[in-house]
């Protein structure tokens, strides 16, 4: 919501906004694959702990982009904290499953920061390792992504490092202090460079059949 696409600023937290965005999905835009990265502040251990209006309505609006995606044989991927009650609720479990017992074609995965490049950078502890566990989830193989420090799947032994405690905030280089747990929510150059891995396997398995004026100039429609 802070940066400029398409001409404007995408705060989904507006009802129009949402309503403009899922027009691009189904028909604007067509994606072969959507990731979603549903706002945590309220379900996170961290967060008020308070099911907002807001905060339903962006979840509901993940589940129906996720589910559009897989019912049109596209892609789509969704990724929060391994602390957040996202992947709990009982109206997620009931569509996609749980990391135990997914539904399919849906699959979860857990990776650790420090394992993709994102430490602290403030002077007072530089280039300390960051772990902030997230939990992704797909209807494509993400398991490159699935690095763990403590208990790896297929490493013989753990990471031994001590990790910077992702709370308060950090200075960065500019001087300008930055909320901790916002900028350990940022994907890291490793991150994208595995998820970009994964979607080029997956691609060539979407068959999609693009709309006639694909090639005209997009204009974003008013919600109607």
């Amino acid at each position: 919501k802070k940066r400029l696409t398409y001409g404007q600023f995408w705060n989904l937290s507006d009802k129009q906004k949402r309503r403009q965005a899922a027009w691009l999905v189904v028909y604007g835009l067509q994606p072969k694959c959507v990731h979603l990265a549903t706002p945590c502040t309220d379900m996170c251990v961290v967060g008020a702990g308070v099911n907002t209006d807001e905060n339903e309505a962006l979840v509901v609006f993940s589940k129906q982009v996720a589910v559009h995606q897989d019912d049109h044989g596209l892609l789509a991927s969704v990724e929060n904290p391994l602390s957040s009650g996202l992947t709990k609720r009982e109206d997620w479990k009931g569509t996609f499953g749980v990391r135990e017992a997914p539904r399919e074609p849906w699959r979860y995965y857990v990776s650790d920061g420090c394992q993709l490049g994102l430490a602290y950078l403030g002077p007072d502890d530089m280039y300390r390792p960051l772990r902030k566990s997230q939990e992704w989830m797909a209807n494509f193989d993400l398991s490159p992504l699935a690095l763990r420090c403590r208990h790896p799947v297929l490493a013989l032994a753990g990471c031994s490092h001590e990790h910077h405690i992702c709370r308060g905030r950090m200075e960065i280089e500019s001087g300008r202090k930055v909320n901790l747990s916002e900028f350990s929510g940022c994907y890291t150059p490793e991150q994208g460079a595995l998820y970009a891995q994964c979607l080029q396997e997956a691609l060539p398995r979407v068959d999609r059949a693009l709309p006639e004026d694909i090639h005209r100039p997009l204009i974003v429609h008013p919600a109607g």
